[in-house]
């Protein structure tokens, strides 16, 4: 059966300016309308972000909203969503070079990013020598043209998680990541904590700035934004037959013999992405009513796939 996904935001088709003249065109009206509203409703870049209700969207009266929360809001949905990053440390041994790999994460209820490594790896000899460090944080449905996507670099400092803590931290870490157990019983695996200081978000053409760490830390992130990937993989793996009633009925669009990704869910709606055979596209479904968890998610997808038969 049906478990839930994250809400879409938004309906994504890629663009891509047809010659210099068409950009300055684009360019052009972006200045007449006073924002980038009206390249969006032209054009609805696939730059155009999915994990923001405020957005326009082709088919609907959405716009960019004047809200100065509009980057927090999306980056700490971004960051509870996904699970992986590439970690950046200050090289202790390479005289000051960045050392990065991918790192697994979790993240706590003030936005904190929490990590386990061992404590004869580089990165755990580089923080105990600087503490400072990053964390790059892809859309990891875009590796086909990952530019053309969100992400999020988290500048922080970590520390290790203090022993009065380490029992309610292993708890969220091993629920989200099961595979961690063995490691969490071996000896020599420690957890450290991030606390954001600034964040950069990209969320596309034109979306790109700045978050404080405090002001990212007070946002309450979409309920759907921890469990999100869960569903996504599920729907993915178990459920193809599903994501193509849903994007025939409510997308419009009926692809046949191609793999349909769900990319996104939040409160509100959820994105599909497909490819047409020439380009990659994605398109957001708005849910009928508000879901605030799992199981309304749930009930709420096998009431639209109801619709589809």
């Amino acid at each position: 059966m049906l478990r839930a996904l994250r809400s879409l935001h938004c309906l994504k088709v890629k663009y891509s300016f047809p010659s210099q003249r068409g950009r300055s065109d684009a360019t052009s009206a972006i200045a007449s309308a006073g924002s980038l509203t009206y390249l969006f409703k032209l054009h609805n870049p696939i730059a155009t972000d999915i994990f923001y209700p405020n957005y326009l969207s082709i088919g609907k009266e959405k716009i960019i909203m004047n809200n100065d929360n509009r980057y927090e809001n999306i980056t700490r949905d971004f960051i509870t969503f996904n699970r992986n990053g590439f970690l950046s440390t200050i090289s202790a041994s390479e005289e000051g070079y960045p050392f990065g790999s991918i790192t697994p994460y979790d993240i706590d209820s003030q936005g904190r990013l929490i990590i386990l490594i061992a404590d004869i790896s580089e990165h755990s000899k580089n923080l105990i020598a600087d503490n400072r460090a990053s964390m790059l944080i892809t859309d990891q449905f875009g590796t086909h043209d990952p530019q053309s996507y969100a992400r999020a670099t988290v500048l922080g400092e970590f520390g290790l998680v203090p022993d009065d803590e380490i029992e309610e931290v292993s708890w969220s870490y091993k629920s989200r990541f099961p595979e961690a157990v063995e490691r969490d019983r071996q000896h020599g695996f420690d957890y450290w904590r991030c606390v954001p200081s600034q964040i950069r978000w990209i969320g596309g053409f034109g979306l790109i700035g700045w978050v404080q760490g405090i002001k990212y830390s007070d946002v309450t992130p979409d309920p759907l934004a921890y469990v999100g990937w869960d569903i996504l993989q599920h729907m993915n793996m178990d459920h193809q037959k599903s994501l193509q009633a849903l994007l025939k009925v409510f997308g419009n669009q009926e692809i046949v013999g191609r793999i349909i990704e769900m990319t996104n869910i939040n409160k509100n709606d959820f994105t599909i992405q497909f490819n047409d055979g020439s380009n990659w596209n994605r398109i957001t479904i708005d849910f009928p009513e508000t879901v605030e968890d799992s199981m309304s998610a749930r009930k709420m997808f096998m009431s639209m796939l109801e619709k589809t038969s």
